[in-house]
């Protein structure tokens, strides 16, 4: 992790209900953050699987935010297409994103309360994916098998080319 920003920012972004969505929110335990765009064909992969593994964290003080790269329209359709319940925020220009240094389309990273990046995976890997989601476990006290079972649930390939962030 050395080379990979080591914290979230500590910044405020809206979600498309206008809400505020602060990514070190101290309120919480731990805060997974999904860098997406709706016109990745995986990302459209993982997205369903971070909706269902988000429920097995509900009451646990994790919050999840998917950071979208895409215009509102695209993050709209990514709702719609997927059940998203988990807030999305809109990420003009990639400017969080790159001072996540993420390279490429999904990324997950999950972190503490006061943002320190704990653990962070291009999501394309799937064994890396099952990893960090097993981590938010441990972190939230969420049930480690209960959520590794939701996200083996569905069929993602090992491992697959994602799209650049470019």
């Amino acid at each position: 992790m050395a080379e990979d920003a080591a914290r979230l920012p500590d910044v405020t972004l809206a979600t498309l209900q206008g809400e505020p969505a602060v990514l070190r929110d101290p309120a919480a335990t731990a805060r997974l953050v999904v860098t997406y765009r709706h016109a990745c064909p995986f990302s459209n992969e993982v997205l369903p699987v971070i909706e269902r593994v988000t429920r097995t964290f509900h009451g646990k003080r994790l919050l999840t935010l998917g950071l979208s790269l895409g215009t509102e329209d695209d993050t709209l359709d990514a709702i719609n297409e997927h059940g998203l319940c988990f807030p999305q925020a809109l990420d003009a220009g990639a400017r969080v994103a790159r001072e996540l240094r993420v390279t490429h389309t999904p990324t997950v990273l999950l972190a503490t309360a006061d943002g320190s990046i704990v653990a962070r995976c291009d999501g394309r890997d799937r064994a890396s994916l099952l990893d960090v989601l097993a981590h938010a476990a441990r972190l939230s006290g969420a049930d480690e098998a209960e959520v590794r079972r939701a996200a083996e649930s569905f069929p993602l390939p090992p491992e697959r080319a994602g799209t650049p962030l470019a």
